[in-house]
């Protein structure tokens, strides 16, 4: 039980590892890319497990023993199978690709039962009914708890958030035809500097003139009057 326990918790963090590499890896990868670095990893533990499993039968026949269309059969779909692997990772989630590979396993049961008469035994059942089970569970209840978690998260934002977001696509975005037409600052000192304009300060009589080549001269009108 507890090497069974170990296998499942080894197996589920090498499943979010794997989907995290492929989907937040820091520098991105296409996929062909990330499968033969993460085979690298692989490779040498499977090469060194071989002397020691079946050490005695290469030694007996050499290490070419069986080599025949049936192997290269086996191979190839044991490379589609991680080649699809990754693509369920990378675009779905690691809760999917158990079910499928537990509903795998269960119609492989079920089809040996059916075309080589294969006998099941109890564990082999009790596995097919489990698969099935938390199959049909985390369609309908899954999906409906994921449903209002959203709606909840919906409803928790604030109002101008919700409006935003709604009328994202409403929103026109500048361009040079709706852009109001701008007088270069160059050319307004320029003609300030030329012509003489009478600006008016707030909060007094005062009147300022600018001149070209002088600072700005103060005129009181009331004294112009006079």
């Amino acid at each position: 039980m507890l090497a069974m326990g170990g296998v499942c918790c080894l197996s589920g963090f090498a499943g979010v590892l794997t989907e995290l590499l492929l989907k937040e890896a820091a520098l991105p990868s296409s996929l062909w890319v990330r499968n033969l670095q993460m085979s690298l990893f692989s490779l040498p533990i499977a090469t060194a497990a071989v002397p020691i499993s079946d050490g005695a039968k290469l030694h007996e026949h050499g290490p070419w023993v069986g080599c025949n269309a049936w192997l290269a059969a086996t191979v190839a779909l044991g490379a589609c199978g991680g080649v699809l692997t990754s693509v369920v990772l990378k675009y779905a989630d690691t809760l999917l690709k158990s079910f499928a590979v537990g509903c795998s396993i269960a119609l492989a049961c079920l089809l040996s039962r059916v075309i080589f008469e294969s006998p099941f035994a109890n564990t082999s059942l009790c596995g097919i009914a489990l698969v099935a089970t938390s199959s049909t569970v985390y369609y309908f209840w899954g999906a409906f708890e994921a449903s209002a978690t959203s709606r909840q998260r919906a409803e928790a934002l604030p109002s101008w958030v919700s409006v935003l977001t709604a009328r994202h696509a409403m929103i026109p975005l500048p361009n040079a035809q709706t852009q109001p037409e701008r007088t270069p600052l160059c050319t307004t000192l320029e003609h300030a500097a030329g012509n003489e304009a009478e600006v008016p300060r707030q909060g007094s009589n005062e009147l300022e003139v600018p001149r070209q080549g002088t600072r700005l001269e103060k005129r009181d009108p009331s004294r112009e009057s006079i």
